[in-house]
């Protein structure tokens, strides 16, 4: 038995028991992703936006410039999906895209100076609040933590293909 409750054993599936239900893990990281999406929408509200945007955004941050395409496979998303935001945020005078010189069918979007600007704004309110919620570890946990996830989220990854 693990702290919070959590079993495993030979066979077993890992499983958190409070008040006598059991809370599988497919369960737990939807819990964590819904509370984690609310607080994100409410940073990237003051900024006009929303978390699609702001994602993104954070992939145009490290990989601009980038094809929609390259966009879309970076988070995991349909290209069309990715075409959308791409015009939102070029809309919103965040993003512009340029003709690739390598391949003139291609076209290359980064962020604008605007778009650098709003992004970093919610960015350091987002890492304050990643901070406040690792803060409740202390620091080997938050290494464990973060690696555990990282396996777990490519495991999860692994098995869903692409859209």
């Amino acid at each position: 038995m693990y702290g919070d409750g959590v079993k495993a054993g030979a066979g077993d599936t890992v499983s958190v028991e409070r008040s006598g239900a059991k809370y599988r893990l497919l369960y737990l990281l939807k819990r964590g992703y819904v509370a984690g999406r609310q607080s994100l929408e409410e940073l990237v509200r003051v900024e006009s936006l929303a978390t699609g945007d702001y994602t993104a955004m954070s992939f145009l941050k490290v990989m601009s410039p980038c094809s929609t395409a390259a966009l879309a496979r970076a988070q995991r998303i349909s290209p069309q999906a990715a075409t959308q935001q791409v015009s939102q945020l070029k809309a919103k005078g965040l993003a512009v895209s340029a003709v690739d010189p390598d391949n003139r069918r291609v076209s290359l979007v980064s962020l604008t100076e605007e778009g650098h600007l709003r992004f970093d704004r919610i960015d350091r309110e987002a890492r304050r609040l990643e901070l406040e919620i690792m803060g409740t570890l202390d620091a080997s946990e938050q290494t464990v933590a973060i690696a555990l996830l990282r396996r777990l989220v490519s495991a999860t990854e692994e098995l869903s293909p692409l859209p």
